[in-house]
Parts: C-alpha cells; sequence; structure tokens
C-alpha cells in the first residue's frame, strides 16, 4: 500500500441525509477524520455540507475545519468556507446546437481566518459529435495572484482514445498528447478484439446468434448469423456489434454471475425468436466466452371458437382467448404463463403469430363464460398445441374451442352475480399459485368452494394443500 504521508493510522465517519425542501432535491452531509504520524503529530478535520437543486442549477455550500496538533503542544486552526453552482443547459430546440447539453460550473473557497478568497474556478464541459468531449477550466490563486488556463479534448475511436490536454500557467505553456487501448484475442472465432477501455484483469462474452437451419441447437458451419444487439444484461458492460455479425461485451467483472434477456424487437426479422426469453452465465476471468443462440421461425396458429345454440354449433365473434405457455417451475412444476389475449372475428375464427417454440394452451375468459352462462368443454375441443422449433417456422392449424351450457341445476341455484365472483376467486386462486403465494391461493380457492362448491375447484385446493 503507498502512503506518501507516514501515516500510522486514519479514521472516517460521514453521514448523508437526503430531504426535500418543497419538491426540490436537497441534502446535508457530516463528516469527521483524524490522522496520526509516527512522532506523535495528529490532525483532525470536520466538515459539513448543504446542497440543493432549483431547476437545473445545482447550489452548494460547505464548511471544513482543519486542526493541527503536534507533540511539543503548539496548534494551529484553518477553516475554510467553499460554495459552487453548477448549471447545465437544455437540449431544446430554441437553442443554438453547438451549446445544447453544455455543463457550467462555478466554485469559489473562502478562508475565515484571512477573511479572503483563497480560490476561484470556473469550469465548461460540452459533448462533441456523440464521441468527443471538450473541456475548459480556469483557476486563480488569489493570494499569489497566479491563473491557470487548461483545455482537454478527449475523441473516442472504436479501438482507442485520444487525449489532448494543454495548460498555461502564468506565461508557462505545456502541451501532452496520449492515446490508449488495449486489444484482446477471442480465441472461439480467431479474431482480435480492439477497445477504447481496460481489459486485462475484466471479462467478455461473444454471443453468437444464428438461424438454426438443421434444428441440432448448436452452430453448423454455413448457418446464418444474424447480427443484432438483441441482448440485455442486468449490470453495465460495453456491447459492440462486429464486422463478423457477432456480438461482443466487454467490461464484465470476472466470476459474477449475469442475467442475460434476449430483446427481440432489435432483431432484423420480426419473425425469429429464441427457445427461452433469458439465461445466466457466470463471466470468466481474462477470457472472452463464446455462446451460441439459436434462433428459429416463431410459429403461426389459427383455430375456431364454437359456441352451442340450441343444440347446434356456431361460430362465436368477439369472445377473448388468453394463449397460455407451459413453463417448468422447480417448486410447482408445470405451470402455464399467460403470453397474450386474442379476439376471435365475428364468424368465431382466430388467430395469432410470433409464437415462440413450446407448449401452449387456449382458455376462454372466464368472466365472459360467467356472463353468457357457458363452460369450456375442455374434453371435446383442440385447445392444447406445440410450436415446433423449425428453421422456417411451425404452422399449427385445425384449433377447437367449444363451450356449452353450464348446469341448469348450478344456473337456477346461483345468481349470475355470485358466479362471477366465484369465476373472480379461482381465477385470483390460480394466479397467487403460479406466484407460489400458497396461503392467499388456498384461502380464495376455499372461499370460491363454499360459495359453489364444484369437482375443479375442490381439486384445485388438494393440489395447493400438497404444497404446505
Amino acid at each position: 500500500m503507498f502512503n506518501p504521508g507516514g501515516l500510522l493510522r486514519e479514521s472516517n465517519v460521514n453521514g448523508f441525509y437526503p430531504f426535500l425542501i418543497g419538491k426540490q432535491q436537497s441534502g446535508i452531509r457530516l463528516g469527521a477524520n483524524r490522522f496520526w504520524r509516527p512522532l506523535g503529530d495528529h490532525a483532525t478535520g470536520i466538515n459539513a455540507d448543504f446542497n440543493s437543486r432549483v431547476g437545473r442549477v445545482i447550489g452548494r455550500v460547505g464548511y471544513r475545519g482543519i486542526g493541527l496538533g503536534m507533540e511539543t503542544g503548539g496548534r494551529m486552526s484553518r477553516h475554510l468556507i467553499n460554495s459552487s453552482l453548477t448549471y447545465t443547459l437544455p437540449r431544446l430546440p430554441g437553442f443554438p446546437v453547438f451549446v445544447r447539453g453544455m455543463f457550467l460550473r462555478g466554485q469559489i473557497i473562502y478562508s475565515v481566518d484571512d477573511r479572503t478568497p483563497l480560490n476561484v474556478s470556473a469550469s465548461l464541459s460540452q459533448t462533441l459529435f456523440k464521441r468527443a468531449r471538450l473541456n475548459l477550466n480556469y483557476d486563480r490563486q488569489v493570494a499569489s495572484g497566479t491563473n491557470l488556463w487548461q483545455l482537454s479534448f478527449f475523441y473516442d475511436f472504436t479501438p482507442l482514445r485520444f487525449i489532448n490536454q494543454s495548460t498555461v500557467r502564468g506565461k508557462q505553456v505545456a502541451t501532452s498528447t496520449s492515446v490508449f487501448g488495449s486489444v484482446a484475442y477471442d480465441p472461439s472465432n480467431r479474431q482480435p478484439f480492439f477497445t477504447n477501455r481496460e481489459q486485462i484483469g475484466l471479462s467478455g462474452a461473444a454471443f453468437r446468434m444464428f438461424i438454426d437451419d438443421n434444428e441440432n441447437g448448436v452452430y453448423d458451419e454455413g448457418e446464418e448469423l444474424v447480427p443484432a444487439k438483441g441482448i440485455r444484461l442486468d449490470l453495465s458492460a460495453n456491447a459492440a456489434l462486429g464486422k463478423d455479425g457477432i456480438l461482443r461485451v466487454t467490461q464484465l467483472q470476472s466470476y459474477w454471475k449475469y442475467q442475460v434477456t434476449l430483446d427481440q424487437k432489435f432483431f432484423s426479422d420480426p419473425t425469429l425468436a429464441a427457445l427461452q426469453d433469458g439465461f445466466a452465465f457466470i463471466a470468466p476471468p481474462n477470457h472472452i466466452q463464446l455462446i451460441d443462440i439459436p434462433l428459429y421461425r416463431t410459429g403461426v396458429i389459427e383455430g375456431v371458437l364454437l359456441n352451442e345454440e340450441r343444440g347446434t354449433l356456431q361460430g362465436k365473434g368477439g369472445m377473448r382467448l388468453k394463449v397460455e405457455r407451459a413453463v417448468e417451475d422447480e417448486e410447482i412444476g408445470l405451470r402455464w404463463e399467460l403470453t397474450e389475449t386474442l379476439k376471435t372475428f365475428s364468424d368465431g375464427t382466430f388467430y395469432t403469430y410470433n409464437l415462440r417454440p413450446g407448449t401452449y394452451r387456449l382458455r376462454p375468459d372466464e368472466q365472459q363464460l360467467a356472463y353468457m352462462m357457458r363452460v369450456f368443454d375442455e374434453a371435446n375441443s383442440n385447445a392444447v398445441f406445440t410450436i415446433r422449433a423449425l428453421a422456417d417456422g411451425d404452422f399449427v392449424e385445425g384449433l377447437r374451442v367449444e363451450l356449452v351450457p353450464s348446469d341448469k341445476e348450478e344456473e337456477s341455484r346461483y345468481p349470475r352475480e355470485l358466479r362471477l365472483r366465484v369465476h373472480r376467486l379461482t381465477e385470483e386462486a390460480e394466479a397467487a399459485y403460479a406466484r407460489k403465494d400458497f396461503e392467499n391461493a388456498w384461502n380464495l380457492a376455499r372461499e370460491a368452494h363454499l360459495l359453489i362448491p364444484s369437482p375443479e375447484r375442490e381439486a384445485l385446493i388438494k393440489k395447493i394443500e400438497a404444497k404446505f
């Protein structure tokens, strides 16, 4: 550990309390520190500051007290007050392009003991061309009358970062130029990878998305790559799409676990999708990990909803159909997750598209069924189907959803309002079960069964009780 002050010990304590003044965000920060040196010298400092925002202006006023003590008993103290104002110009069409979003800051440090300013400074910062930034700083030491001007220009090329800095202090002028960058090697794709950020000690991932023509789940030579930035991570990182169609993500922390979400809207072909919405991986140190993501054409379904009227089946328009996908859950096993709700056409037919590979089922809306005094005839319906993972997409036709009149005895015994309530309670119980809120699911299912007993609700209660 580098210790230029030769300190034996150091202690710090800080606290921050945020609050609102009207609708403006404000805060107070308090702190203290103490240093111990080998010859018995010590130093104690206290600081406090208040900051608040008014519109686009951020103001700060702070105090710092420094006390020095020596073994001989000599003491001296110093009290400083500093204040600053920061303003960012809005990015509005009424402002000239070259000043939109400009950052301005001014600061003054005042000595209470000398009753005079010690330092006055101002700075300006502006982004240029989306990849460059220009900084201009002015600093004046009041006691010595020394002026310092500093002009800095940063430009981020894709593989390198260019920095030029010029400083004028009195009659002295100094200029420095530096170029920074790093190179990594992607062994899986045999490609060097250049970036303007540090990579040593960090990790990376190369996401290769492709159309799985032979449907074997792995990339084979000749299969079409899908160049897209359709990857989102739960933690910050840098992503760059290479000319070879591979998305490389860098600045990953070694050994960290990252959650990946696939964003289908970034694919140039909207009919493409992966088998899963996301996955997780652990980033290895000093290595670019290859991750293959096979893509398939999404599926299309079509069918008809039939309603029994006076002994005959007729197409029924305006009915809501829930499309639910089968999901494996480690705790509760198979559960059904709602993906979309579609409406039947006037003749009862329906269709939808963009369904990822997997197993699905169709369910009519329970509230509509209760209002129409109908039930879903699952035994005579063809409402469970599978979208296969095919390179050209799957097409499922001939789906059939049948509705029949509900039990006449139950209709005459229970009013419509009560049936609607029971169906709503049953639906809420199933939703709570899917969330693993078993206690709430049991209470809802039990209440529905007590209002209108049925074998289906009794089976639901037993399924929930099995999880306690």
